[in-house]
């Protein structure tokens, strides 16, 4: 899930005029993370995604937006984070 107060001036997609994405109709992330060979395990959290674009950056998945429930008791103290995928 995630949070933005300017997804209400954001058009969907198939009302938008450009020819594929654009920062008035999507906000872009990417996930770049390597698990070593020596690391039995690793999860992939929304922590790791990175704005592709500035304007994907006001648009903060919900454990970093400040209207997000406090879930301080699961991370000592910082909102908990989304799996997103599992390495085992």
């Amino acid at each position: 899930p995630l949070h933005s107060e300017r997804a209400a001036s954001m058009k969907y997609s198939r009302d938008c005029d450009c020819d594929d994405f654009c920062t008035t109709c999507a906000a872009m992330y990417k996930l770049s993370i390597q698990c070593p060979e020596h690391v039995p395990e690793l999860a992939v959290t929304s922590r790791h995604l990175e704005p592709m674009w500035p304007e994907s950056a006001e648009i903060v998945p919900v454990h970093d937006a400040s209207t997000a429930p406090s879930r301080a008791h699961l991370d000592g103290g910082e909102r908990a984070s989304i799996l997103i995928a599992q390495r085992e």
